[in-house]
């Protein structure tokens, strides 16, 4: 009898070890989610981005690449959120 009693209190401490690593798994996703969304937010707020070349200058890119690194960066947050 104290064997199956054992073996249930195993089982169960395994288990509630298993849900508290999937809970903190999911708040650092949380977390991660919303540092991204808070880029993204300050990243709207910019009118133009820029490389810097070689001797450390800013070179402005077009608004086509603009709107590709903003599409990008949504596409990395959707998928970064949407995973749960």
């Amino acid at each position: 009898m104290t064997e199956f009693l054992n073996q249930q209190q195993q089982e169960r401490e395994a288990r509630q070890a298993q849900e508290a690593s999937a809970r903190k798994q999911a708040e650092r996703a949380e977390e991660a989610c919303q540092k991204l969304r808070a880029r993204m937010k300050h990243m709207e707020s910019i009118s133009t981005f820029y490389d810097l070349n070689e001797r450390g200058e800013r070179v402005f890119v077009s608004e086509e690449e603009n709107q590709q690194i903003r599409g990008r960066f949504r596409a990395k947050v959707q998928k970064a959120c949407n995973q749960g």
